[in-house]
């Protein structure tokens, strides 16, 4: 992409019949407009910083909400097992219970 000079733009004016005063100011403006409208390399090494702080934080967020869950599910799995051996424990003693009123 090429730069824009605006006294070869005001020279393109005059050539084509635009009075000087006219083109001057033509070319000032829209030189004035596309600096005002474009980001600087300044720009945006500030949004890419910014960018970064913000993956940072979102890793924070995702390493600690990872955290929790696994917790949660660490404790609901013992639970389970908790639940398991007890349902085991218990068709033992109903086994015990139907063998001696069998017997």
């Amino acid at each position: 992409m090429s730069k824009f000079n605006p006294i070869t733009y005001a020279k393109q004016l005059k050539n084509a019949g635009m009075p000087k005063e006219q083109a001057d100011i033509l070319a000032e403006e829209f030189l004035n407009a596309i600096t005002d409208n474009l980001a600087t390399k300044e720009d945006l090494n500030n949004v890419e910083h910014k960018l970064d702080h913000v993956e940072q934080k979102l890793d924070t967020k995702i390493d600690t909400i990872y955290t929790i869950l696994l917790a949660k599910i660490n404790t609901v799995d013992l639970k389970l097992n908790w639940m398991m051996s007890l349902i085991g424990f218990i068709g033992f003693l109903l086994t015990l219970l139907n063998f001696f009123h069998i017997h």
